[in-house]
């Protein structure tokens, strides 16, 4: 259940709105900060429970864990589309240098004609995905907190990979790790089981972040009907009811409506799909 419930909250705080992230910054840039984000907090754990010295695990976890994700970071910042843009047009006009542009507000739609400092990009990598979640839920939920969206993405996963690792590694009666060990039943076919739906779980958020479409399948009831909608009315007046203040919506209109339903649903799939598939295995 630990190892269902970091998946499902790597399916809601990374996979929401990752289409937009790949174009906005580069699908390698993403890959790179997603990569270590999470590769810091692993390996920080095995430092964290495989040394025997408690203070020398915990300062060699936290050291690898800081040092880790901040090269990850600037990395992905350093190589990201938005940086080579503002690289290029630093080139081209040093009168504004681009320590002296002012962070894009997270609340408005990033534009890659500006230029942009490293901080601004950075949050873009950390909280613009989230960022645009809450304001999705929002009309739903009335109120939705900034810090719950950022506990999904930035603490509970991290959080429960540190848990489901300190299970994995902790011995049981016999002696023996738990993970592989549990309860000494035999490898086959409770142990062999027990581990094929670790790996599957895993595979399946895998194959969601490197082929999303696998997923998009699961929407297509929701897109099939929105491709079944003829006519769309709206109404002319604000706050009136009666039907003579509708007027038929324009085609190309009605057209970039679907479209941009459509193109929801597809970005959706891969999220709702994961944590759908997911949920099987609990």
């Amino acid at each position: 259940m630990i190892l269902v419930g970091m998946l499902e909250c790597i399916a809601v705080g990374w996979f929401y709105g990752l289409d937009r992230q790949f174009d906005l910054l580069g699908k390698q840039s993403v890959m790179v900060y997603m990569t270590t984000s999470f590769s810091s907090i692993i390996i920080a754990s095995f430092f964290w429970f495989g040394l025997d010295d408690i203070l020398t695990a915990l300062l060699t976890g936290w050291a690898l864990f800081i040092s880790i994700y901040a090269a990850g970071l600037v990395y992905a910042v350093r190589t990201s589309n938005l940086a080579d843009q503002t690289n290029a047009a630093t080139l081209v006009d040093n009168s504004e240098t681009t320590a002296e542009m002012e962070p894009v507000p997270l609340d408005e739609e990033p534009s890659t004609e500006v230029q942009w400092t490293d901080w601004a990009i950075a949050r873009e990598f950390c909280m613009r995905n989230i960022i645009e979640l809450k304001a999705e839920l929002e009309p739903s939920v009335s109120v939705f907190p900034l810090w719950v969206p950022i506990l999904i993405k930035h603490f509970i996963p991290h959080l429960l990979w540190v848990l489901f690792i300190n299970l994995a590694v902790a011995k049981g009666s016999n002696d023996k790790p738990l993970l592989g060990n549990y309860k000494g039943y035999p490898v086959w076919p409770y142990q062999f089981l027990g581990i094929l739906i670790i790996v599957l779980s895993i595979s399946i958020v895998l194959v969601g972040i490197f082929y999303p479409p696998v997923f998009h399948r699961l929407a297509a009831a929701t897109i099939e009907e929105e491709e079944q909608i003829e006519i769309t009315i709206q109404p002319t007046t604000s706050g009136s009811s009666n039907e003579d203040d509708y007027e038929l919506m324009p085609e190309d209109e009605l057209a970039t409506k679907k479209k941009a339903s459509n193109t929801n649903n597809q970005q959706l799939s891969t999220c709702d799909g994961a944590a759908s598939l997911l949920l099987l295995y609990s």
